[in-house]
């Protein structure tokens, strides 16, 4: 029996570990200053954007996987005598067009190969995605079969939780992908915006006037949604590694921390999000994904 082969795309932001344990493929968004295009997280590191990004002239834009990119990369897995079907997880499709790329790509090669290929919007970002790509493959060794795979996959989608603190809605806002936070624009002077993934779109919690206090409000916000219940977490951050140790220890201090992942948030979130963003991701689990997902 072959395995399911998984794909993500790199708003992901897979830790390398767990893209080589469990042999995740990443697609890259792509990164665009002016005339010069960089693959996300390949060649560009987030050090190395926000270096070009205090010099830049003209703020940066990105742009999602080409359908061909996409098709190439199925019809490789699909190649692999070892691979009898894909399971392809991704953003948000109220935030990019990557997922519908990638379901166009999955349409192409269907009549190339008998192998299953699958692919998932998560409703969600960064390790939300990230989270659902790491428990469909450790549930996939468990035995699962493709459909089983899928549906588990699927009913974490609505409860996957994203919450996010920003310095600033400048860069969202120029992107395009602020939603209802747009409602924050104006009178912004020293406040600091606490937002969430809805239904797939940025929307706006509420806004504080310290940094200290935001990181501590989106921990109760955090823990009142997981009701005491042991929870897969993610860190997250864009050029702050302090602020995201000092969450990371609020979030076990206040949460039922089962398992901890760590990953800056890249390139192509950063073009959206500016730097100083932070924020983490949480998975409740019910009592019979403890022995599924968790290591």
């Amino acid at each position: 029996m072959g395995r399911i082969a998984f794909v993500t795309d790199s708003i992901a932001a897979l830790p390398a570990d767990q893209v080589k344990k469990y042999n995740i493929t990443v697609v890259p968004l792509q990164v665009i200053f002016g005339t010069e295009v960089f693959r996300d997280g390949l060649d560009l590191t987030e050090d190395q954007f926000f270096e070009r990004l205090k010099v830049a002239k003209k703020l940066p834009t990105t742009s999602q996987p080409t359908t061909g990119e996409f098709e190439e990369t199925y019809k490789k897995l699909l190649d692999d005598p070892e691979v009898d079907s894909i399971i392809s997880v991704h953003l948000s499709s109220k935030l990019s067009g990557t997922v519908d790329a990638a379901a166009a790509a999955a349409e192409r090669v269907k009549g190339d190969s008998p192998k299953e290929v699958t692919v998932i919007d998560s409703f969600s970002g960064y390790m939300g995605e990230g989270l659902m790509a790491i428990g469909g493959a450790r549930t996939a060794e468990q035995g699962k079969s493709h459909s089983e795979v899928v549906q588990f996959i699927k009913s974490m989608v609505p409860k996957m939780q994203v919450l996010l603190l920003v310095d600033t809605l400048e860069y969202l806002q120029r992107g395009g992908r602020i939603g209802g936070a747009q409602a924050f624009i104006g009178g912004l002077l020293n406040i600091k915006p606490l937002l969430y993934l809805r239904d797939g779109r940025l929307e706006p919690l509420e806004k504080v006037r310290v940094r200290r206090k935001g990181m501590e409000r989106l921990v109760e916000i955090g823990a009142e949604g997981a009701h005491g219940r042991p929870c897969q977490v993610a860190v997250g951050h864009a050029q702050v590694p302090e602020d995201a140790k000092m969450l990371s220890q609020i979030v076990h201090e206040k949460m039922n921390v089962a398992e901890e992942f760590n990953s800056p948030l890249g390139p192509v979130i950063s073009t959206h999000t500016g730097p100083g963003v932070l924020g983490f991701v949480y998975y409740p689990l019910d009592d019979s994904e403890k022995n599924l997902i968790l290591p």
